[in-house]
C-alpha cells in the first residue's frame, strides 16, 4: 500500500476550522443524515426473475460501502444506464454478447472508476459487484484536522450466486434512466475467444 505526503491546502483548513470547532453530537446527526439519504429506498432485492430465453438477465449491485452519500454513475456500452446510490441495484435484459461495463465515479469522491468486459448469455442469470477499496493512503502532514486521505478505486466484478445473494439482499431497486435500457446497442463478439474476459486498457 502506498502512502504520499502532500502540503496543506490553505482552503481545506479555511473549512476545517469551523468544522472542528462544531460540536461532536452536532457532526455525528449529521454523518448519520448522509450515510440515510444515501442508501436506496426502492424495494429490497427478494429472488432472481427468471429470463426470457433469447435474454441474458444481468443484476448490477452496490452492497454497502464508502463514499455513502455518493454514487457512481453506471455506463452500459457507454449509454448512461443509472445512478447506483449506496446498497441499490437494478436489472437488465440483453441480448447474448460482450458488454463493456463502467462504475463512473464523480471527482469528489477520490474513487477510480471501475470498468470490464462481461460477457452474457441468453437465458442465463448474472450479478455484477459495484464497489470500492483503499488502495493508498494521501498523508498531509501538517493539517491536524484531516492528516490522512485514502485512495480508492472502483471494482467492477462479475460475483457467483452465493455471495450475490448474501449482500444483494440487503439492496433496494433504484431507477434506470428513462429510455436506458432500449438505448444499450447489442453487445459485440470476439473473434478471438481468448480475450472475452479481459478488461480493456
Amino acid at each position: 500500500m502506498q502512502i504520499r505526503a502532500n502540503p496543506v491546502n490553505p482552503a481545506f483548513l479555511a473549512i476545517a476550522r469551523p468544522i472542528h470547532r462544531t460540536p461532536v453530537w452536532c457532526l455525528t446527526s449529521l454523518w448519520i443524515i448522509l450515510i440515510a439519504t444515501g442508501c436506496a429506498s426502492g424495494p429490497k432485492f427478494t429472488a432472481a426473475r427468471t429470463p426470457a430465453a433469447d435474454r441474458a438477465l444481468v443484476y448490477i449491485y452496490r452492497p454497502s460501502c464508502q463514499p455513502w452519500g455518493l454514487s457512481p454513475t453506471i455506463y452500459i456500452n457507454s449509454v448512461k444506464t443509472a445512478k447506483l446510490t449506496n446498497k441499490g441495484y437494478f436489472d437488465l435484459e440483453l441480448k447474448p454478447g460482450i458488454y463493456l461495463v463502467k462504475a463512473d465515479w464523480s471527482w469528489n469522491s477520490q474513487v477510480k472508476d471501475g470498468i470490464m468486459f462481461v460477457p452474457v448469455d441468453a437465458g442465463k442469470v448474472y450479478f455484477i459487484r459495484v464497489t470500492s477499496e483503499v488502495l493508498s493512503f494521501t498523508i498531509f502532514p501538517l493539517n491536524p484536522y484531516g492528516s490522512i486521505v485514502p485512495n480508492r478505486s472502483g471494482g467492477v466484478m462479475p460475483t457467483d450466486d452465493k455471495t450475490a445473494y448474501a449482500e444483494i439482499v440487503h439492496c433496494g431497486l433504484v431507477e434506470k434512466y428513462p429510455g436506458a435500457a432500449d438505448k444499450i446497442p447489442p453487445g459485440f463478439h470476439f473473434t478471438n475467444q481468448s480475450h472475452t474476459n479481459s478488461t480493456p486498457p
